[in-house]
């Protein structure tokens, strides 16, 4: 399953947004691994430690019509033995 998630976090420069489609399997999902490998990935462009991710079912997820998806980096781990 391919689901969207909104990363929003602290960095030197101020508060930044990160947008990113993470490709899992619903075990994944349902353990919450998609927020962990969003997080990772924008810790791997930044220096931050305070964020928070938001995913399309979440309760802001109604606002995730207004981005252009097609742009957003597509990150897999439906083959990753990454667990809680």
């Amino acid at each position: 399953m391919e689901i969207k998630v909104v990363i929003v976090a602290e960095t030197t420069d101020g508060p930044d947004m990160f947008f990113c489609r993470i490709l899992c399997t619903q075990s994944q999902y349902e353990s919450e691994e998609h927020y962990d490998a969003a997080k990772e990935w924008v810790k791997l462009m930044t220096d931050c430690d305070s964020m928070i991710a938001i995913d399309e079912n979440d309760k802001l997820g109604h606002l995730f019509h207004l981005f252009v998806w097609s742009t957003s980096t597509l990150i897999d781990i439906t083959k990753s033995t990454h667990c809680k």
